[in-house]
């Protein structure tokens, strides 16, 4: 094997591994900082633009600097190796001191709390997003040293495309399972420092032959790689398309959740598809160079307008087609992308790093402006089907100036470009959503940067529910009452504050108030606020001086207020499963919850699931933090509420529980009762009956609990694959 031939499957692999690397930072950074600043869109907005502005700024910045230096590209490559394996190591802990700082800064629905976590997001993160982005400029610089390739970028991009997808699917499928996130983050680390030892070996090979002058010199493109459209367009379509192709990342996310639910491999799903089309469409466009022909700039923005607007349309939910609507729509927008994004950039840079780089950071700065236009102005105000036509304007537009100028725009290409302006008056006329649902009598839609909020009535008034882009949150149900009736009554002193976390309808806010106690309700999601008038017409006289909904994230509002109580109601998104819902069964958030409660305070905290190892690991957390558990299974047969106390609980019979609770208590206990139940005593009874303790759910293994670096009960594929009680 030449050095040559040695040297181009080493810069392969080492951009596979780059790629690898990359994908888990961001998917393990997301994590932590979810933990430190809050569970919102907000965040994850905040976090994915930062990342783009740093490889958008380090993709700039180093390509016009290598112009200006005499250091061998190589050298520089394994520094900033080293700097982004140390940033795998500082980033949690300065996580950790943001956190804090954070905390006098409100809610996070303020304007200062998003100005003040976007600041020190950047600052914690853009030092080491910007090494990943100088990456790519100085392997093109080095290896513009070994041979001419004018094709350069596409060849680096296919490999850290592949690297990004093995990535994707081995971090959230098994690293974080198996190892936690602070592990995966260090075995990342590990490979930066392969990375560099395999550089270091091109180093010592000494197979640099050209000098970067000689290089520079050799800048004509060959006539398969001729421009097909101004220089000035080929950048504005690079913007849009990293506008358009971000934005519906969003969008997708929000709109597909009811066919993928909200699980971690959900949206890891979302972007594995991504990264496969982008590679299946960056191997043809390969393949095609080896031919000596590629696919029109036309062809392909017509095509990605047809996709853009023809997915409102084969998404539609009363077609039934479901996840294979879902998945034809990425797989195929992403491979038209991964061809266009690369036969664009390749053309504009001949293999020339600082072209290359420049051209690459414009396609990001797109990158960075989709996803917040698609957070904070598409998706509040208009909703999916809207944004995804917004997000397919700029592509039909692109088409129009290249028909008004006269572009190599043939009759069959005007004419295929026309019936994309058709297919958007359909998707725009006739299309519906998932977020919209399917129609219903009586519906009440709301949107937010966080979420879609639909609120709904059945037959009945007490057959109204809630669903959170598109996934069912509640339902009137008594289990909703108990979740304050229960500890409210265990507790031997009169309770005078309580708090609840997560609103939902508002059933357990409700509960709380109707015995008289100061009463706060925590929620992430403004519109679900807006709609408990919606599902309660005594909401007014709920709320007042001493009845109030914060909107907040629930962690955050007990780090960053001082206030005791009396009980705390814990009331999680279902599934047990979800994205992100294991900050609210850890054992780290039960002992921030311990040093909010009283003396004799209780703690309320519902398992929306069946017996499981996840219910076992739930237990260990609360019993590792709390002497005294007690466990009530529910009273339809589903779900456990689990009572923790600093103190022993009280062992009432079901005539001392109905005492202690006042007329209008009583009332609101049974309300939604039928048959038997409507005795409150008879209802006590059933509810005491069920009492466990908490040793009945304790597994002999210690070790399986639930911290916030060992998210268990939200990764759980291989345990799944093997144990039958694993969920």
């Amino acid at each position: 094997m030449t050095k040559k031939l040695f040297t181009r499957r080493a810069v392969f692999f080492i951009f596979f591994l780059s790629g690898f690397c990359s994908l888990l930072y961001q998917i393990v950074w997301l994590r932590l900082a979810y933990a430190s600043f809050g569970i919102n869109t907000q965040v994850m907005s905040v976090v994915i633009s930062i990342f783009m502005v740093g490889l958008a700024l380090g993709s700039w910045v180093t390509g016009r600097w290598l112009s200006r230096t005499k250091f061998s590209p190589l050298y520089l490559y394994v520094l900033a190796e080293l700097g982004i394996g140390a940033g795998a190591l500082l980033v949690p802990q300065l996580f950790l001191l943001g956190s804090h700082w954070l905390l006098q800064t409100g809610g996070t629905d303020s304007l200062t709390y998003l100005i003040f976590s976007a600041l020190l997001l950047s600052l914690f993160l853009l030092p080491w997003c910007f090494l990943m982005g100088a990456t790519i400029p100085l392997m093109i610089a080095f290896y513009n040293r070994v041979e001419h390739d004018r094709t350069i970028f596409s060849f680096l991009y296919l490999a850290n495309t592949l690297g990004a997808i093995i990535g994707t699917m081995v971090t959230v499928m098994a690293l974080i399972e198996l190892y936690g996130l602070n592990l995966t983050l260090k075995l990342a680390a590990g490979l930066n420092i392969l990375i560099v030892i395999i550089t270091l070996v091109i180093i010592r090979l000494k197979v640099e032959t050209l000098t970067s002058k000689e290089a520079q010199e050799e800048t004509a493109l060959p006539a398969k790689l001729a421009p097909e459209i101004p220089r000035s367009s080929s950048f504005v379509l690079l913007f849009i398309t990293g506008f358009c192709s971000m934005g519906l990342e969003v969008v997708w996310t929000r709109t597909f959740t009811p066919i993928i639910w909200t699980t971690v491999y959900s949206f890891a799903s979302i972007l594995i598809l991504y990264l496969i089309g982008t590679s299946g469409g960056l191997w043809l466009y390969r393949f095609h160079l080896g031919q000596k022909r590629t696919i029109p700039i036309k062809w392909l923005v017509i095509a990605l307008a047809s996709v853009s607007f023809g997915q409102i349309v084969l998404n539609d939910p009363r077609l039934s087609l479901g996840l294979y609507a879902f998945i034809g729509t990425i797989f195929i927008f992403a491979f038209l992308l991964g061809y266009l994004t690369s036969k664009q950039i390749d053309s504009l840079s001949g293999g020339q790093a600082q072209r290359a780089a420049s051209a690459y950071a414009i396609n990001i700065m797109g990158c960075i402006a989709g996803p917040l236009v698609a957070s904070y102005i598409l998706l509040p105000l208009f909703g999916a089907k809207v944004a995804m036509i917004i997000f397919g304007l700029p592509f039909l537009i692109f088409l129009w100036t290249l028909r008004q100028n006269r572009m190599h725009m043939t009759n069959i290409a005007s004419q295929l470009a026309m019936s994309v302006v058709a297919l958007l008056f359909l998707a725009s006329l006739f299309g519906t959503t998932y977020e919209e649902g399917f129609p219903l009598p009586t519906k009440i839609i709301k949107r937010d940067y966080n979420a879609t909020v639909v609120a709904y009535t059945g037959k009945t008034d007490r057959q109204k529910q809630l669903l959170i882009n598109g996934v069912g949150i509640t339902h009137m149900t008594p289990l909703t009452k108990i979740m304050a009736h229960l500890p409210l009554a265990l507790a031997s002193q009169k309770p005078n504050k309580v708090l609840n976390i997560c609103l939902g309808m508002g059933t357990t806010f409700r509960s709380a108030r109707s015995w008289g106690v100061d009463t706060t309700a925590v929620e992430l999601t403004p519109s679900v606020k807006e709609l408990f008038p919606y599902f309660f017409a005594d909401a007014d006289k709920i709320l007042g001086d001493t009845g109030r909904i914060v909107i907040d994230d629930g962690r955050r509002y007990l780090q960053r207020k001082d206030d005791l109580y009396d009980m705390i109601t814990i009331d999680p998104p279902p599934p047990v499963q979800a994205a992100g819902s294991s900050l609210l069964y850890s054992e780290d958030f039960y002992r921030l919850a311990k040093m909010r409660l009283t003396e004799k305070g209780i703690l309320q905290q519902w398992f929306p699931g069946d017996k499981s190892t996840t219910l076992q690991a739930v237990a260990r957390a609360l019993a590792n933090v709390f002497p005294y558990v007690d466990v009530y299974p529910s009273i339809e047969g589903w779900g456990y509420h689990f009572i923790a106390s600093k103190y022993p609980l009280e062992t009432l019979t079901p005539e001392e529980f109905v005492a202690k609770l006042s007329p209008e208590a009583t009332k609101d206990f049974v309300e939604w009762n039928t048959g038997a139940d409507i005795d409150p005593v008879v209802f006590a009874q059933n509810i005491l009956s069920q009492r466990q303790p908490i040793t009945d759910f304790l597994s002999d293994n210690t070790d399986l609990t639930i911290t916030d670096i060992r998210p268990y009960n939200e990764y759980y594929l291989l345990r799944g694959l093997f144990e039958d009680d694993a969920l």
